[in-house]
């Protein structure tokens, strides 16, 4: 999702992006539009993807600053436990 979200892509040019198998590719593909989340583009004898509300794109972003939130919390967290493990 995050590479569809910044404009439409060939199942090739993701695999190459995100370093995974080309099956693997167009099975999550598969599966995101039997969805309806992403949209398919004959271009000759290519298929181009892209997504089909661009307000993913916020989403993904608000999903990753919450993401990153807890990860801090977390880290924070570890740190505080570490100190007291160390002075208990």
């Amino acid at each position: 999702m995050e590479v569809l979200v910044r404009g439409e892509r060939t199942v090739g040019e993701i695999q190459q992006e995100l370093g995974l198998e080309q099956s693997l590719v167009s099975q999550q593909l598969s599966i995101l539009r039997s969805k309806n989340i992403v949209a398919a583009r004959k271009d000759g004898t290519t298929v181009r993807y892209t997504v089909r509300d661009p307000l993913l794109g916020e989403l993904l972003n608000v999903a990753r600053q919450i993401f990153d939130n807890h990860l801090v919390g977390t880290q924070s967290l570890l740190r505080a436990l570490r100190r007291e493990r160390r002075h208990g």
